[in-house]
């Protein structure tokens, strides 16, 4: 179910943000302000009760073809040699990665470590085996995750606790395994071409030469990638700026100037 207490206003203000908030059992409620003049808005919403939607849809389906049923939709767990009614194969790993980077698709982040949870054990996938997962698959990096805290897989939460310099070995790592490089470089967004690095960068645009990742929410802003330098090959960099009050654009100039002289910089010594 929905219920909509949106106020629609003409012009924004922080004071009433647009807010969702839902249930176990499917409800979704939507409150705050939204500006008139925004114009159509789209929101990613995770199904709390899979089961109780699937119910439905099949429900749905069986009365859209007129197909009658008696007694109710149950769930049980399927027969040895059982016939597959229906299968559907998601996208490329390799498309799903750029979505994902690109866009910055959260939702798409957190599946994937639950999905590297249910493939690296052999059964459900959860926050728990997947971050299990993902630290024995880390081993070659030498990363200390003692040193760390990872508590999902899109870095959504306030009790993530990660370093530069563990950001940096994991991208050494990553750039120096081919197999990786040629899928994840490709993937990240580039200083003002395309993602979330759109409309920043202007001045290492022709060259594309920063493919990075944006990571951001209230006081925090970080950026980490590759910068193809004039003069030094390629750079492996990450900054993370937090705990400030107030908008976060002077600190995203601060980065865009960061790269832009890593990308340009010329020791004197040679010339």
């Amino acid at each position: 179910t929905l219920e909509n207490n949106i106020t629609t206003t003409s012009r924004f203000t922080k004071k009433c943000p647009l807010t969702i908030y839902s249930d176990i059992h499917n409800h979704y409620r939507l409150a705050g302000c939204i500006n008139r003049h925004w114009g159509q808005q789209r929101r990613t919403l995770a199904i709390r009760d899979p089961n109780r939607y699937a119910k439905v849809l099949v429900a749905q389906a069986l009365q859209d073809n007129h197909i009658g049923y008696s007694g109710s939709i149950k769930f049980r767990k399927a027969r040895p040699n059982s016939i597959i009614l229906a299968a559907h194969q998601s996208p490329p790993l390799r498309k799903m990665l750029k979505e994902m980077l690109k866009n910055s698709d959260n939702l798409t982040a957190d599946s994937l470590l639950k999905k590297i949870g249910e493939r690296y054990y052999k059964e459900q996938g959860t926050w728990q085996n997947g971050l299990r997962a993902l630290k024995l698959i880390l081993k070659p990096t030498h990363i200390d995750f003692k040193h760390n805290l990872i508590n999902d897989g899109a870095g959504l939460s306030r009790y993530n606790l990660v370093s530069p310099i563990q950001l940096t070995k994991l991208l050494y790592y990553a750039y120096h395994d081919p197999n990786i490089r040629k899928s994840l470089i490709p993937a990240l967004p580039i200083g003002g071409i395309d993602g979330t690095l759109i409309g920043r960068m202007w001045p290492v645009v022709d060259g594309r030469r920063v493919h990075a990742k944006t990571g951001s929410m209230t006081g925090v802003t970080t950026l980490s990638g590759y910068i193809y330098s004039r003069h030094h090959g390629v750079l492996i960099f990450a900054i993370m700026m937090s705990g400030f009050v107030g908008k976060d654009r002077p600190l995203l100039h601060v980065e865009d100037r960061m790269c832009d002289f890593l990308t340009y910089y010329q020791n004197k010594h040679h010339g």
